[in-house]
C-alpha cells in the first residue's frame, strides 16, 4: 500500500489497532529513503488475531497476512487521525484503488473462485 499519511501517524493508527489485536499486528515499511510511505500489514503470529486463512484450496491455511479487518481497523484509525483535512489524505491499495475517506473503506470483494466463492471478510476468524 502507498499513503501521505506521515510515519508518525502510521504508528499511532498502528497502537490503536493492537489494542482491538492483542499487539500482534505490525506495519513493514520500505527501507530507502521516502520509502516508509510504502506499507504491508502484517501480523506477528499466524495462530493470533487478525491473521489472515487462505482458502483457495481444499486445505485451509493461516498466513502471516493482515486480514481484511486489520486493514480496515488501521483505515479507520488514520481517518480518525486526519484532524478535519477532508480529502488531503489518501492510502492506495491494489485491491481497492485509492482510497480518500471512510466512504472508501469496508469494501469486500471475492477474492476467492468461481468454483470456491470467498469474500475477503470471510477469510479471517474475526468473526464479524
Amino acid at each position: 500500500m502507498k499513503t501521505n499519511f506521515s510515519r508518525d501517524q502510521l504508528e499511532a493508527a498502528l497502537a490503536v489497532v493492537n489494542v482491538r489485536y492483542a499487539g500482534n499486528v505490525r506495519i513493514i515499511h520500505g527501507t530507502v529513503a521516502k520509502a516508509w510511505r510504502r506499507f504491508t500489514l502484517r501480523v506477528i503470529s499466524s495462530k493470533g488475531p487478525g491473521a489472515k486463512i487462505s482458502m483457495t484450496s481444499f486445505a485451509d491455511r493461516r498466513s502471516v497476512a493482515a486480514c481484511f479487518h486489520v486493514h480496515g481497523d488501521l483505515f479507520d484509525a488514520l481517518w480518525n487521525l486526519e484532524g478535519g483535512s477532508a480529502g488531503a489524505y489518501y492510502i492506495e491499495s491494489a485491491g481497492h484503488g485509492r482510497m480518500r475517506g471512510r466512504c472508501d473503506n469496508w469494501v469486500d470483494r471475492n477474492i476467492g473462485s468461481q468454483y470456491r466463492p470467498v469474500m475477503h471478510s470471510e477469510a479471517c476468524d474475526c468473526q464479524r
